[in-house]
């Protein structure tokens, strides 16, 4: 397990270097490899929490300078592509929005991106509903209504609050 950890950034910098090499765009160095980068991401190639290659290894490995490379990393950064800490790798950052135009259940929707999507029950009462729920729902004064309330968590991390 420890050699797959290890090979893992070795693997997505000479990744990186190929999709780099495919790309003759006339950009600056920097963009061409935070464009190839995002790529991979988008392609599923990096998944979240991926740690990504050094700024040495994935220098080495495009023929880039260190400052180029460190550039790049950090347009990516700011796009909120990739997050990075002191004294650790950097590494890809999950992407959670959803488009709007596409509507999918939040655990389908995590699953899809690769991260672990879950929901703690925080109440649940059943009872006839207020005159608001009558004219929004559409329904009978007498019905019976469902109301509960949940907090979506993404990875073990608070993403939304359904009261």
């Amino acid at each position: 397990m420890e050699d797959q950890i290890a090979t893992q950034p070795r693997l997505l910098a000479d990744r990186i270097a190929a999709a780099l090499a495919q790309d003759a765009g006339e950009d600056p160095l920097y963009r061409r490899l935070a464009r190839a980068m995002r790529l991979l991401i988008a392609a599923s190639e990096m998944k979240n929490n991926d740690n990504l290659p050094s700024e040495r290894r994935l220098a080495e490995v495009t023929g880039l300078s260190r400052v180029t490379v460190r550039k790049a990393l950090t347009a990516l950064a700011e796009e909120g592509i990739i997050g990075r800490r002191a004294g650790a790798r950097a590494h890809v950052v999950k992407d959670i929005d959803q488009s709007l135009s596409v509507l999918i259940g939040f655990t389908a929707d995590m699953r899809r991106r690769g991260a672990d999507g879950r929901s703690i029950l925080l109440s649940q009462d059943v009872g006839l509903p207020t005159p608001d729920e009558v004219i929004l729902l559409g329904i009978s004064p007498t019905d019976k209504v469902m109301r509960l309330s949940r907090v979506r968590l993404a990875e073990d991390e608070p993403g939304s609050a359904d009261i």
